[in-house]
């Protein structure tokens, strides 16, 4: 399954969203969220892809299929491993094997290095609350 789940990803972001204006996360919303719940500074997403955008075990079943498609649409490279692995932040061994499964999104003109993986987040309080990408900044 793990295997299969490394391939969701890059499979999803093959979707033509060129055809639509669907975006299932906004530049405002992250540069809002991420210093409020994780505190540091929004980095800068060198590519944008399509993105199912709720990518949770609640959401996907053997064999593997995702489902709820209602937020898909255009977001950073990377946003459906980070939204996994943040649903697994209260789970450590499953976060640490969702860590391991998905590569990092690569900076252009960088090679691909072995410590490109998802870097680890202690949780927190924060951690816990459900962020929801659509919901407009305050």
């Amino acid at each position: 399954m793990w295997a299969d789940l490394a391939g969701v990803p890059e499979k999803v972001s093959t979707a033509e969203t060129d055809r639509t204006d669907r975006v299932a996360v906004r530049r405002q919303y992250m540069d809002r969220a991420i210093p409020e719940f994780v505190g540091i500074p929004a980095p800068t997403a060198p590519c944008w892809t399509t993105a199912h955008a709720d990518v949770h075990w609640a959401n996907l079943c053997l064999p593997l299929r995702i489902l709820d498609w209602e937020a898909w649409g255009r977001a950073p490279e990377g946003f459906d491993a980070a939204t996994l692995y943040a649903y697994m932040l209260l789970q450590p061994d499953t976060a640490a094997r969702v860590h391991d499964t998905f590569p990092r999104p690569v900076q252009p003109g960088r090679p691909r290095r072995r410590s490109d993986r998802m870097r680890p987040a202690a949780p927190d309080r924060r951690s816990r609350r459900q962020l929801d990408p659509r919901r407009p900044a305050p």
